[in-house]
């Protein structure tokens, strides 16, 4: 079966920065398909998602510094994950250690915000 391809339109600074890393040859990358590739399969594994499938019920819609908002597949609702003095807090049981606290605190982004306001990040 024949792979199907679309076009997508990026900003060109960011095609300009991609072709700086492309041109130093440092990274390995030999053309911009390559590079976006990688960077858009890198986001998606982040998110949850390994080629195209969910590996958790959980998808990340937002996060904010005062809460971070989840979509829940298992339950089909969306779920709000409080950030209060750094502590996760779980809006539908009012949890701090459940699953959806536990997703919550493995996010990258989260992570990087707790460093940057000086809080430990508690994880079970």
């Amino acid at each position: 079966m024949a792979k199907k391809f679309v076009s997508i339109s990026l900003p060109k600074d960011l095609v300009d920065k991609v072709d700086l890393i492309i041109k130093a040859g440092t990274l390995g990358y030999d053309s911009r398909p390559e590079f976006i590739k990688e960077a858009i399969r890198k986001r998606l594994s982040e998110l949850g998602y390994e080629t195209g499938q969910p590996t958790h019920p959980f998808r990340v819609w937002n996060i904010a510094t005062d809460r971070v908002t989840i979509y829940d597949e298992t339950l089909s609702r969306w779920v709000n994950i409080y950030i209060k003095e750094g502590i996760l807090m779980c809006e539908l049981d009012r949890s701090e250690d459940c699953i959806h606290v536990k997703f919550v605190a493995e996010i990258p982004q989260v992570v990087d915000m707790f460093k940057r306001m000086g809080w430990k990040l508690h994880r079970s």
